[in-house]
């Protein structure tokens, strides 16, 4: 069997009808419960689109018109460079896979120490020369080390994982003033605004705060992020039974409803940037209150996550083998297979 028939045997979890109907609930929802948007100059963007706003409320209702307008004028492939052509990403529906590293974590388990430790930049190098010769992994993303200032933390880290891959990186920007200096750190190595216009090296994640709000950063990074042509992955990552309803479905719905509150601001701001799916479920462990993701259920709400991406005629990006263990064991075994 060869990939192309591999692409073709999708597991599926929802049926048409079900695709449509989650559709028409999050327009539902868009247009009649609304989102938080801690930003005025997106809240202007929306309400000459048609939106109706609360400006003191921050919230904005969404007709269903804005919303489809939206998900057409997004990308369906973008591409995300490599300092050479060998190691470009051409994310596309029912293109080539690919994989990442994990990114965020500031601590570590020190396997010869036998401790759990705090990230350095020293283990930030290590880290990204690793990914680097490894050939399954294609795109890195950083641990941030707690020897560098927080404020300039993640400036620094983009800094040194360029000075070891020439891979493609995906980032988590701190700020718009972060990304500002991101993007000229990235437009040196590629000689020049154009050409990393052209080739963008970096792809830059933004996130909403469930329930169904963005926060003024974020959507700072997700405009100029598309204003310099960035590729954008767009983040929900609700609590199933805390900040969402404890059910898959509702997981489910309210995800999309956050993407595509987002979608449509990164479509206003700048027609035709490029933008990746991206909503992450979590659990919330009501015994130790806790983010879980190595929950059995992970696996049906990330390939029902694939088939909407899929709807929607956009790259999407899911969760792969996960755990909620800490160290390489039968827990973390049992969870990576299920998931």
């Amino acid at each position: 069997m060869g990939p192309a028939d591999i692409r073709s045997r999708r597991y599926a979890v929802l049926s048409e009808r079900e695709i449509e109907t989650l559709h028409e609930k999050t327009l539902r929802l868009l247009q009649r419960v609304g989102i938080v948007i801690e930003h005025a100059g997106a809240l202007e963007l929306l309400e000459s689109a048609g939106a109706r706003v609360d400006k003191e409320a921050q919230r904005a209702w969404l007709p269903p018109g804005l919303v489809e307008d939206a998900i057409r004028r997004a990308p369906s492939a973008c591409l995300l460079a490599g300092q050479g052509p060998a190691r470009d990403m051409h994310l596309a529906v029912g293109g080539e896979t690919y994989t990442r590293t994990i990114g965020g974590p500031e601590y570590l388990y020190d396997c010869e120490r036998r401790e759990r430790r705090a990230v350095t930049r020293a283990d930030l190098v290590q880290w990204t020369r690793l990914a680097h010769c490894l050939p399954s992994i294609h795109l890195i993303n950083a641990i941030f080390p707690l020897d560098i200032d927080s404020e300039p933390r993640d400036v620094v880290a983009v800094a040194t994982m360029l000075e070891n891959t020439t891979k493609p990186l995906i980032i988590q920007a701190y700020s718009n003033r972060s990304l500002e200096w991101i993007v000229e750190l990235a437009a040196n190595v590629a000689g020049g605004v154009d050409n990393l216009h052209r080739r963008p090296r970096l792809a830059v994640y933004t996130s909403s705060f469930s329930p169904l709000r963005y926060s003024r950063d974020e959507i700072d990074v997700l405009i100029t992020a598309g204003k310099h042509n960035l590729p954008v992955f767009l983040n929900s990552s609700p609590l199933s039974g805390a900040t969402c309803p404890v059910t898959l479905s509702g997981t489910l719905l309210l995800m999309n409803v956050e993407t595509l509150a987002g979608m449509v601001v990164a479509q206003l701001a700048n027609p035709g940037a490029p933008v990746v799916y991206t909503p992450k479920p979590y659990y919330f462990d009501m015994r130790t209150s806790v983010a879980a993701i190595g929950y059995a259920e992970m696996g049906l709400l990330q390939a029902a996550i694939v088939q909407l991406g899929m709807h929607y005629g956009w790259p999407t990006e899911a969760l792969g083998a996960v755990t909620d263990s800490n160290i390489p064991d039968q827990q973390a075994g049992i969870e990576k297979v299920q998931g």
